[in-house]
């Protein structure tokens, strides 16, 4: 079955803690999406992605020739600059999630992508990695949902069904990916009260 093929497959990169295991922030997530029978799966370590039949076989494996990007202490001060802007826990707290974010403990490298897609002629999209929002990584944990940083605007990697690189399509900041079609994407914008906005997109392969 398609669960017991999963079962090899890395889920996500946990830190080790005397209390258990917990995710590791910035570590790399399992990333699965399905459509019209086929699923899709893969765990960003490198660029690779497996399409699966329903049967949980892998059918074709897609890989790019994108080199690892390294964690670097610009891309962790960043990520606390915007984690700590206007921070309500106590000084402890905040000394605890310091620590957490401490450069050589954190993953090597960033994640290869973070989100991927099957659209409506079955080819498959892979997001560039963009890193949570905040406290995104939290949220997503109790079930609130991912939230993406809006101020990085999304690129994304498609591939044909033979696993083709077609090339990349850059959306607009803020906005989140819900569902491609044959020739259109939907997905989801807030605005400046942060207020959800359904949007839709047209576009065409050209070659």
């Amino acid at each position: 079955t398609l669960g017991e093929a999963l079962d090899g497959v890395p889920n996500v990169e946990t830190r080790q803690h005397p209390m258990g295991s917990y995710p590791a922030p910035f570590g790399k997530r399992l990333q699965v999406t399905s459509k019209q029978g086929w699923m899709v799966t893969g765990f960003p370590e490198h660029f690779e992605i497996a399409s699966r039949n329903p049967e949980g076989r892998v059918a074709r494996i897609v890989r790019l020739s994108k080199p690892d990007v390294p964690m670097t202490a610009a891309v962790v001060d960043g990520h606390k600059a915007r984690l700590f802007d206007n921070f309500g826990g106590s000084p402890e707290e905040r000394s605890a999630m310091e620590a957490d974010l401490a450069l050589d403990q954190l993953p090597k490298t960033l994640p290869a992508y973070s989100a991927v897609k099957v659209d409506g002629m079955g080819r498959v999209w892979a997001r560039e990695y963009i890193e949570l929002d905040g406290m995104g990584p939290m949220n997503a944990d109790m079930g609130k949902g991912p939230r993406w940083r809006p101020d990085v605007p999304a690129r994304w990697y498609v591939f044909s069904n033979d696993g083709e690189f077609l090339g990349t399509v850059r959306l607009p900041l803020g906005f989140v990916v819900h569902d491609i079609g044959k020739d259109h994407i939907v997905g989801v914008i807030r605005d400046a009260d942060d207020v959800e906005y359904v949007v839709g997109y047209p576009f065409r392969e050209t070659r």
